[in-house]
């Protein structure tokens, strides 16, 4: 008998993939389609739900037919996506907005600035265990409440990336704790939704969707989707996770102080714990895993970062057969370049930050003189990205003394110089893993979850926990970096004025 096979589905932010993924995590077939983010505005941030739908259909043809796998053979679905954006459904599932705010939407910000003037704001942060942040689903409803009042008065239920895919499958409208935790809406505590958090910010809890645990079988694939895909209906289908926690589960650690680092379009530092830490510079989400917290840090355009300077710098470089020489070539440039970049500093805020700044920040290259070609401009990105995630980092030993090292994993991870900067700027360990697609997987581990395929998460863990490669900071360089550390946060405290007033130009 064949091996059961798992259908991975992942909704991105740049990008909508599934793969076909085996019980002991290896991806046997994949197929991705590009997305683009559409910006009308500064600080906004959007996307078509129908564009989701319709590439994962084609996705999953595409993986179907690349390896002609037996209806039998394909077990259950797992779905995980980029997280906090409201998709809007009718009664009937109709999509009701063809754009919606993604996580790193930032124009909720007034709306949370008021909130947090008010006399609700401490009783909040003590139910939800968050500060508020434009990231949260919740104040990005209140926005399409204030702005499409019809929209939001048709609404049966919001349903975040994955879930309206989720619906898409079978039908059914569920949440799983990592989302709801994402949202402003959860209490904490109790695990399920507020009616305090709800009246204080005036939303109606009936438009949100029931909550379960991430690998619980929320039902099973459609017939209309079976003449659609190709699929074979019945296949049951997990809630899933948000694409950080499931990148998360997929390294393979789930012990109180392991940390993983998550390097894609955001980098995300992430602490797992038994208890989140409420206002205390981290923001803080449910685990996949039950009973587990995700205390973390994230800069929002990390990906976009290293992508605008490749297009500025690298734009038309090719190799002797005509291809692009892309990420390697920018690799084997940065690694030329002095550490410390000879003083300059980059600020990696092309879209805001979220907690340890302000929505308006702006991106900044800081200490520019005549001596800075582009190789030291490309290590200053990778960086400044990096000192942005040890501010968090910083945060984190405060409360769990003694972290040892940082498992990292995403697309940032392929970067070997980049691998180097980050030990040798957190002065930590750095290891990376096997595991490919690590968001892929985690989903395909969840639904492995919910049908029975392990007994429970941790004989599903032990599967995946194999080192690639560990990097170890090079001492010599650690009181340089230190003392551009110390620069660092002390200009971008100083940055918050003027970009404020910035904003007054858009």
């Amino acid at each position: 008998m064949k091996k059961p096979l798992l259908l991975s589905i992942d909704i991105g932010t740049l990008s909508i993939r599934a793969a076909l993924v085996d019980s002991s995590g290896e991806v046997i077939a994949i197929s991705g389609i590009s997305e683009e983010i559409h910006s009308p505005h500064v600080g906004w941030s959007e996307q078509d739900p129908d564009l989701w739908w319709d590439y994962t259909i084609k996705n999953i043809r595409n993986v179907l037919k690349e390896i002609q796998v037996e209806h039998s053979e394909i077990v259950a679905i797992g779905v995980g996506g980029q997280m906090h954006a409201p998709v809007s459904i009718g009664q009937n599932g109709e999509l009701l907005s063809s754009r919606v705010q993604l996580w790193n939407d930032k124009r909720s910000n007034e709306i949370v600035e008021k909130f947090r003037k008010g006399q609700s704001l401490k009783e909040a942060i003590q139910i939800t265990q968050n500060q508020p942040l434009t990231s949260w689903a919740a104040f990005k409803i209140m926005w399409v409440k204030m702005h499409n009042a019809e929209i939001y008065n048709k609404t049966w239920k919001f349903l975040t990336p994955k879930d309206f895919i989720n619906y898409k499958l079978t039908g059914k409208a569920m949440t799983d704790y990592s989302e709801a935790s994402g949202s402003y809406l959860m209490d904490a505590q109790r695990n399920n939704w507020s009616d305090d958090m709800a009246d204080m910010l005036e939303l109606d809890l009936s438009k949100m969707p029931e909550i379960c645990n991430s690998s619980h079988v929320i039902g099973k694939v459609t017939k209309e989707v079976s003449m659609l895909t190709g699929l074979k209906e019945g296949i049951p289908v997990v809630a899933g996770g948000g694409d950080l926690l499931c990148a998360v589960f997929a390294s393979g650690k789930s012990e109180r102080g392991d940390v993983v680092e998550v390097s894609g379009t955001g980098s995300a530092i992430c602490l797992i714990s038994d208890k989140p830490f409420a206002g205390r510079g981290l923001m803080n989400l449910r685990h996949v895993v039950i009973d587990k917290w995700v205390p973390f840090g994230c800069v929002d355009a990390s990906g976009p970062s290293i992508e605008l300077f490749k297009e500025l710098f690298f734009p038309s470089e090719v190799d002797g057969s005509g291809n692009s020489k892309g990420y390697k070539h920018i690799d084997e440039i940065a690694e030329s370049a002095e550490p410390g970049s000879h003083g300059l500093l980059y600020f990696p805020y092309l879209i805001g930050e979220r907690n340890l700044g302000i929505p308006e920040s702006k991106g900044v290259f800081f200490g520019i003189s005549i001596i800075h070609d582009r190789g030291l401009f490309i290590r200053s990105v990778m960086e400044g990205i990096a000192f942005d995630n040890k501010r968090a980092l910083e945060i984190m030993e405060k409360f769990i003394p003694g972290i040892k090292s940082v498992i990292l994993t995403g697309g940032g991870a392929n970067s070997r110089i980049w691998n180097q900067i980050r030990s040798d700027i957190y002065q930590k360990p750095i290891c990376t893993i096997h595991t490919k697609e690590s968001g892929i997987v985690g989903a395909a581990l969840l639904a492995a979850l919910g049908v029975g395929l392990f007994k429970n998460e941790d004989s599903a863990l032990k599967k995946l926990f194999k080192i690639k490669d560990k990097y170890y900071p090079d001492t010599k360089f650690k009181d340089r970096y230190n003392y551009m550390f110390d620069i660092f946060k002390e200009a971008h405290d100083l940055f918050e004025v003027p970009f404020k007033k910035l904003t007054h130009l858009s």
